[in-house]
C-alpha cells in the first residue's frame, strides 16, 4: 500500500515536475527572451525548483529503499506466519490422528474366541502400520519445517525480522512426538492385552477342546460299563454265582473308582474353563449337570446289576436247594439199595432167613412209593432249566433203573438162594439119593410120627447091609438126635449122609482140587471146568463172585463151607 502510494506520488511528482518545468521554461525563455531584467531571478527559482524536485526525487528514493526493505521484511514475516500455521496445521492433523488412535489404543474390545483376538490382533497391526506410515510422512517434514522456521532470519541495514514463537513450536513439536510416543505405548499395551487375550482364548480353546474329549470319553466310558452291567450272567452254577461275588464288588469298586476319577479330572477342567472365561463350548453340549447324570445313570446300572446278581443268587440257593432236597431224597434211595443189596449179598444168617428176608423186600413197595416225589422235584429241576445238579449225577431214571435193577437182583437172589437151600438139604447128595433117604425114613417110620426109634434104626440100616449094635444105636442118637431117643428127618438125613461118605472133603481139599483144575491160576474160567457138570459150573457161575478174567473159586468155596 505504501509503496503504491509512494508510486502515485512519484508519477505525480514526475507528471507536475514536466508540466512545472515546461511552463516554467517556456515564461523563463519568454522572459529572458523579453530581456526581462530579473531574468536571473527567475532563473534562480527555476533552478530551485528543480533543486525541490530532485529533492522530492531523492526522499522518495529513499523512502522506496526502506518501503521496499518493509516489504520485503513483511514478505519474509508472511512466509514465516504462512509456514508456521502449516506447522501448526500439521500438528494439529497429528493430533487428530492421535485422538482416534488413542481412543482406539485405550478402547478395551471383549473377546470371547481365537479368531476374534487374532482379528483384533490384525487390527492393531494395521493401526500400528498406519501410526508409523503416519510418523513417516509428517514428522520428518515438520521437524525440517519446524528448523527452517527457527531458523530463518531476515537482516538489513535498515530492518531485522525472525521467528519470534520457537517456544510455542518447540511446544507443538514435543507434543507431536509425545502423541506418536504416546501412540506406540498404547500399541504396546494393547499388543499386550490382545496377544494376553489370544493366549487366553488358545487355553480357554484347548480347556474346551480337553473338556469335550473328556465329557466323550466319559458318555463312551459310562455306556460301555453300563453295557457290561447289562450282562447278568454271574456264572452257571451256585459256587461259580457264589465266587462271582467277590469279582462283582471288585468291579463295581474298580468301575466306581475310575468313575469318580473320570468325573473329576471332567469337572475340574470344567470348573478352569469358568476361571479363564468360558462360558460356551461348541465342541460338545455337556455339562457337569450331564457329567453328573451320567454317573448317576452308571450308578443305576451297577445297582441294577447288583440286584440282579442277588436275584440270581438267590435262584441259584432255591435251585441248590431243591437240587439238594432232590439228591438227598435220590440218594438215600440209591445208597438204600445199593446198602440193601450189599447187605443181601454179604448176609451170613441162614439161607432160609435170607431167603425170607429177600422175599420180604421184594413184595415191599417202599422204594417204589418214592419214585412220584422224584419225578415231582426232577419236573421242577426241569422247568427251571437246571441242567447240572452238584449234589448228584443221578436222575430218576437212574434210580427206576436201578430199582429195576434191583427188583432182579432179588428174584435171582431168591432162586440161587432156594437153589442152595435145595442143594443144603441134600447135603451133597443127588436129588435120587436124598428123595431114597427121604422114602426109607418114611419106610421104616412106622408109626409115622416123624422119628424113628432105635428098633426102627437097626431095621434101616439093616435093609441097607449095615447091622449095628444098640451101643452105636445109642451114639447115632446122641450125634445125629441131639440125644433124643430118636432121629428125625434132619437127623437121619445127617446119618446117611455121614455113612454114605458124602461131605467128608475139607475147604482146602476143595481149593487144592480148583487150583489143580485152572493149573495154578487164582480164578476159575469156563475152558478149565470141563470135568463138572453144566448144571455144576452154572451153579458156581452164579453163586460165586468175579475174580480176575474168571471168578473166585477160593471166596466160592469159602462161602460154602461157612454155610
Amino acid at each position: 500500500f505504501h509503496i503504491n502510494t509512494l508510486n502515485a506520488y512519484d508519477d505525480e511528482s514526475k507528471a507536475v515536475k514536466a508540466s512545472n518545468d515546461e511552463a516554467m521554461k517556456h515564461l523563463s525563455d519568454n522572459l529572458q527572451a523579453e530581456k526581462y531584467e530579473n531574468i536571473m531571478a527567475v532563473r534562480s527559482l527555476e533552478s530551485a525548483v528543480a533543486t525541490r524536485f530532485e529533492n522530492l526525487s531523492q526522499l522518495s528514493a529513499l523512502k522506496r529503499r526502506i518501503l521496499d526493505d518493509h516489504l520485503k521484511r513483511e514478505t519474509f514475516n508472511e512466509k514465516l506466519r504462512l509456514d508456521d500455521g502449516h506447522h501448526i496445521n500439521v500438528c494439529e492433523a497429528i493430533t487428530r490422528f492421535h485422538s482416534v488412535k488413542a481412543e482406539y489404543l485405550r478402547f478395551k474390545e471383549t473377546i470371547n474366541s481365537v479368531g476374534e483376538a487374532r482379528s483384533k490382533l490384525s487390527t492393531l497391526k494395521a493401526c500400528s502400520t498406519e501410526i508409523e506410515e503416519f510418523d513417516v510422512a509428517t514428522v520428518p517434514r515438520l521437524k525440517e519445517l519446524g528448523a527452517a522456521i527457527k531458523s530463518a532470519v531476515y537482516q538489513t541495514e535498515i530492518s531485522s525480522s525472525r521467528y519470534e514463537k520457537s517456544l510455542e513450536l518447540n511446544q507443538r513439536e514435543e507434543n507431536v512426538y509425545r502423541q506418536f510416543g504416546e501412540m506406540r505405548g498404547l500399541h504396546h499395551e494393547k499388543s499386550k492385552v490382545l496377544q494376553d487375550a489370544l493366549d487366553l482364548e488358545h487355553r480357554k480353546e484347548e480347556n474346551r477342546i480337553h473338556f469335550a474329549t473328556l465329557a466323550a470319553n466319559f458318555r463312551r466310558w459310562v455306556k460301555a460299563m453300563s453295557e457290561s452291567a447289562a450282562d447278568t450272567h454271574f456264572g452257571f452254577t451256585l459256587a461259580d454265582v457264589e465266587a462271582f461275588n467277590a469279582e462283582l464288588l471288585k468291579q463295581d469298586e474298580q468301575i466306581s473308582e475310575r468313575t469318580q476319577r473320570k468325573e473329576i479330572d471332567a469337572r475340574t477342567t470344567f470348573a478352569n474353563g469358568v476361571s479363564l472365561g468360558v462360558v460356551e463350548n461348541v465342541y460338545t453340549q455337556e455339562s457337569t449337570q450331564t457329567i453328573a447324570q451320567l454317573r448317576e445313570d452308571l450308578s443305576a446300572a451297577l445297582r441294577s446289576r447288583q440286584a440282579a446278581y442277588q436275584k440270581e443268587l438267590q435262584r441259584q440257593r432255591d435251585n441248590d436247594v431243591l437240587c439238594k432236597k432232590f439228591a438227598d431224597e435220590i440218594e438215600s434211595l440209591s445208597d438204600g439199595l445199593t446198602s440193601q443189596r450189599t447187605e443181601i449179598a454179604a448176609s451170613s444168617e441162614s439161607l432160609e432167613v435170607q431167603l425170607q428176608n429177600v422175599n420180604q423186600k421184594n413184595e415191599s413197595t417202599e422204594e417204589d412209593r418214592k419214585i412220584p416225589s422224584l419225578d415231582l422235584l426232577q419236573s421242577e429241576i426241569q422247568s427251571r432249566g437246571i441242567t447240572n445238579n452238584r449234589h448228584t449225577f443221578l436222575l430218576v431214571q437212574d434210580v427206576k433203573v436201578l430199582l429195576e435193577q434191583f427188583r432182579s437182583f432179588l428174584k435171582r437172589k431168591a432162586t440161587m438162594l432156594s437153589e442152595e437151600i435145595a442143594v443144603k438139604k441134600l447135603k451133597g447128595l443127588t436129588q435120587d439119593q436124598f428123595t431114597e433117604i427121604e422114602t426109607q425114613f418114611t419106610e421104616f417110620d412106622a408109626d409115622k410120627n416123624g422119628k424113628l426109634v432105635s428098633t426102627e434104626i437097626k431095621a434101616c440100616l439093616f435093609s441097607l447091609g449095615e447091622e449095628v449094635s444098640n451101643k452105636q444105636v445109642t451114639n447115632i442118637l446122641r450125634e445125629f438126635g441131639n440125644s433124643q431117643d430118636y432121629l428125625s428127618i434132619d437127623g437121619f438125613r445127617g446119618f446117611m449122609i455121614k455113612i454114605l461118605s458124602v461131605g467128608s472133603l475139607t475147604n482146602s481139599d476143595i481149593i487144592d482140587g480148583f487150583t489143580l483144575l485152572n493149573r495154578g491160576k487164582e480164578f476159575g474160567t469156563d475152558e478149565r471146568m470141563d470135568l463138572l457138570s453144566n448144571e455144576d459150573l452154572m451153579f458156581i457161575k452164579k453163586t460165586a463172585p468175579p475174580k480176575g478174567a474168571g471168578w473166585g473159586y477160593t471166596e466160592w468155596t469159602a462161602e460154602v463151607f461157612a454155610r
